[in-house]
């Protein structure tokens, strides 16, 4: 990947200040930090897309472990049904 500058002219100087602050509290220069900033800023559709995408894959494999879950109950059930005839039929 090439690398390339940007300049970003008019900056207020109080959000200068607290950008250097922030990079001295973490003992990084502030070029590193902005290119964090900006970084993390545009990968961050990115991220959001699959957390989307990992969201919907949750949801869909809940429902079909419910939908499984529900249907093995009432296998089960019609199961113990059956044996209980059984036994009776056995019994008399």
């Amino acid at each position: 990947m090439s690398k390339t500058d940007i300049y970003i002219r008019d900056i207020d100087s109080a959000v200068k200040a607290k950008l250097e602050t922030i990079s001295r509290q973490k003992g990084i220069s502030l070029n590193v930090l902005v290119k964090t900033i900006l970084s993390d800023y545009a990968i961050m559709p990115d991220i959001r897309l699959m957390n989307d995408k990992y969201e919907n894959l949750f949801k869909d494999m809940t429902a079909l472990y419910n939908y499984s879950l529900e249907k093995n109950e009432e296998i089960i059930s019609e199961n113990t049904a059956l044996l209980r005839t059984i036994l009776e039929l056995i019994k008399s």
